[in-house]
């Protein structure tokens, strides 16, 4: 009748045979779902730090991360590295540079399941580069700048011609940069580049002999 009914035949002759017998019918209950809470703002400036509360699993390898409207992952923050805020804990999120719609995700590692989601609006932010539109070959230009300033913000000088990299300086802690230029004469141009991955912003300088 088991076999035939997709159950079990277990066989008892005794008290333990039995307590074995039972336990083994008796199903497991499913472990409770794992459930995440997320609490930030709804809109935040591109390239700035976003703060982010949050209350979850937090396994070391579960993360925080925004997508784009494609579900691509454009940044992240891992909740190992979260300081405690009560009973919830809290991480900064450097933005992706490009304002548009997004989405602030819990992800858990362990299940790589969303375990909650909140949208985001990055909005437009102001980046300039102030120098000279012309210097003279070999002379020195400050520049100076506004941008996000994120860890690994640089500004490049660069041949128009050909982009070929003729310097670079990361910003670190200064307010101001100085650049020598080139000996050859010709349209050069200054290139804010963010984490050293995206350029944001360019100004043109004419180095003259």
């Amino acid at each position: 009748l088991a076999q035939a009914t997709g159950g079990q035949y277990l066989q008892a002759n005794d008290a333990a045979a039995l307590g074995a017998a039972l336990s083994a019918t008796v199903a497991k209950p499913a472990p409770a779902p794992k459930t995440a809470m997320l609490k930030a703002a709804s809109s935040a400036p591109a390239g700035s730090l976003l703060r982010v509360e949050f209350d979850g699993p937090r396994d070391p390898e579960d993360y925080l991360c925004v997508l784009d409207k494609n579900g691509k992952w454009q940044a992240e923050a891992s909740v190992a590295k979260a300081t405690p805020v009560g009973n919830a804990a809290a991480v900064e999120i450097r933005l992706p540079f490009a304002p548009g719609d997004y989405t602030l995700v819990y992800l858990n590692n362990q299940t790589t399941t969303e375990l909650a989601r909140q949208t985001l609006k990055i909005t437009e932010a102001p980046v300039s580069i102030i120098a000279p539109a012309q210097a003279r070959v070999g002379s020195e230009v400050t520049v100076t700048w506004v941008g996000p300033e994120a860890h690994l913000d640089n500004i490049q000088l660069e041949r128009q011609a050909d982009g070929e990299r003729m310097s670079c300086q990361y910003l670190g802690d200064s307010d101001s940069l100085t650049f020598t230029m080139p000996d050859a004469p010709g349209t050069y141009e200054f290139r804010y580049k963010f984490k050293d991955s995206v350029v944001i912003h360019r100004k043109a300088i004419t180095v003259n002999e």
